[in-house]
C-alpha cells in the first residue's frame, strides 16, 4: 500500500542502517534535542563575552598551566546518566586574579613595582655598607699602617726620654743651684768687713802695730777686739754687729786684722778666724829647689811643731811662712785645715805665694 510512506518510520534495528530511509528523499521529522544542548550554546556564548572582557587586562599563564577548554564547545557535555548544571569551570578569571609567575625550577618569582623604590636604595644600601668589601680593600694597607704607628709611637717614646732626661738635667742643676743657695744662707756668718773701733783703750791700743792679727770675743754682750795677752783695745759698733754677735754665739771665730792706727783711733778687719787669701813673702828660701820654682806652681802647706812651712809635692821645703799668720795657720791646722799655696813671683832673692783654704787636689 502507497500510503504507509507518510508516517513515522522507526528503524527496526538499533544497530543498522536503514538504506530506504536515506533515500526515501523525505526529510525526518523534528529529532528531539538531546538533553543540554540549548544549556551549551548560552554558556558559550556567556564564556566567549567574558573571554571578550578578560582579554582587556593582560595576564601571564605558564606554561605547564592545564589548558582551558577549547573551539566553540566551551561546556562539558554529560554522558548518559551524567548529571550536569551546563556551568563552566571556575579558571579564576572572574575574580581578577592574576597568577604568580614561576621561574624554570617551578619557585615563584616577586614582582616588583615600578613605584617602589625601596629595593635599588636597599640595593645601593647594602653595596655601600658591605664590610667584606671594606675589609678587602683595607687588607693590604693594614700591615704597613701598623709598622707606621709603632714607628710613630717608638719616636715619640724616644722624644719623651730625651725630655725626661733634660728635665732631669735642669733638675740636677737646679738642685746644685739650691745647694749652692743654701751654702750662702749658711755663709751669713761668713763675714770680711772693715770697722773702727769705738772706746779704743789706750794702753793696748799703744802697744799694737799695724798687720797684728787680733781675736774677736764677746764680752758682756759686746763685741770686742782683743790681743794675744787678751787685753781688749777697742769694740766694734756697725751695723752688721748683730750678725756677728749671732754668729759668735753660735760658735763661729773670728779674726780681726789691724789696718791702721791713727790719733787714737784703730781701723780694723774682721774675717773668719781660719778663712785665708793672701801672699805671703816666704823667708828662709831653699836655694836648692829655687830653680824648679815658677809660677802658677802648686805647693803644699805644713804646720810642724815651731814653724809653718810651703813645700813641694816630694816634701822639699820650699821657704817659711812669717808670723803672725803662721801662728794663725798653726791654730787652724790643728783645729783640721787645710790650705794650699800658688807660686806668683819668683826672683832670685824672694818668693811669692797665695795662701788660700784648700787641698792641692781641689
Amino acid at each position: 500500500m502507497g500510503g504507509g510512506s507518510g508516517g513515522y518510520h522507526r528503524p527496526s534495528g538499533g544497530g543498522e542502517s536503514g538504506g530506504d530511509t536515506g533515500g526515501s528523499g523525505q526529510d525526518e521529522p523534528d529529532s528531539v534535542p538531546a538533553p543540554g544542548s540549548g544549556l551549551e550554546e548560552e554558556t558559550t556564548g556567556d564564556q566567549t563575552d567574558e573571554s571578550d572582557d578578560s582579554t582587556d587586562e593582560p595576564e601571564e599563564t605558564p606554561d605547564d598551566s592545564p589548558p582551558r577548554g577549547g573551539g566553540g564547545g566551551g561546556a562539558p557535555v554529560a554522558g548518559p546518566g551524567g548529571d550536569t548544571d551546563g556551568a563552566p569551570e571556575d579558571d579564576g578569571s572572574e575574580t581578577g586574579e592574576e597568577e604568580t609567575p614561576q621561574d624554570d625550577n617551578g619557585e615563584k618569582e616577586e614582582i616588583e613595582s615600578p613605584d617602589d623604590p625601596v629595593g635599588d636604595e636597599g640595593a645601593e644600601e647594602e653595596e655601600r655598607t658591605d664590610p667584606g668589601t671594606d675589609d678587602e680593600h683595607e687588607e693590604p694597607n693594614s700591615g704597613r699602617d701598623e709598622q707606621v704607628d709603632g714607628q710613630q709611637d717608638r719616636e715619640e717614646e724616644q722624644e719623651g726620654d730625651q725630655e725626661d732626661e733634660t728635665d732631669d738635667e735642669e733638675d740636677q742643676e737646679e738642685d746644685d743651684n739650691d745647694d749652692e743657695d743654701d751654702e750662702e744662707e749658711e755663709d751669713e756668718c761668713l763675714i770680711a768687713e772693715s770697722a773702727l773701733l769705738h772706746s779704743p783703750n789706750p794702753e793696748p791700743l799703744g802697744d799694737a802695730t799695724e798687720g797684728d792679727i787680733c781675736s774677736v770675743c764677746l764680752r758682756e754682750q759686746v763685741v770686742c777686739v782683743v790681743d794675744s795677752q787678751g787685753r781688749t783695745i777697742g769694740a766694734i759698733a756697725e751695723p752688721w754687729i748683730d750678725t756677728l754677735k749671732q754668729c759668735i754665739e753660735e760658735g763661729r771665730q773670728y779674726r780681726a786684722r789691724i789696718l791702721d792706727i791713727e790719733g787714737g783711733k784703730c781701723e780694723v778687719r774682721v774675717t773668719n778666724k781660719c778663712l785665708l787669701n793672701h801672699n805671703f813673702n816666704l823667708y828662709f828660701i831653699n836655694t836648692a829647689v829655687q830653680d824648679q820654682l815658677h809660677p802658677e806652681l802648686s805647693l803644699l802647706v805644713e804646720a810642724t811643731t815651731e814653724e809653718v812651712v810651703v813645700v813641694m809635692a816630694d816634701g822639699s821645703r820650699v821657704g817659711n811662712v812669717p808670723d803672725p799668720w803662721a801662728e794663725l795657720l798653726s791654730e787652724c791646722i790643728d783645729e783640721g785645715k787645710s790650705y794650699r799655696a800658688e807660686v806668683r813671683d819668683v826672683t832670685p832673692d824672694s818668693c811669692t805665694v797665695n795662701i788660700r783654704n784648700g787641698s792641692i787636689d781641689e
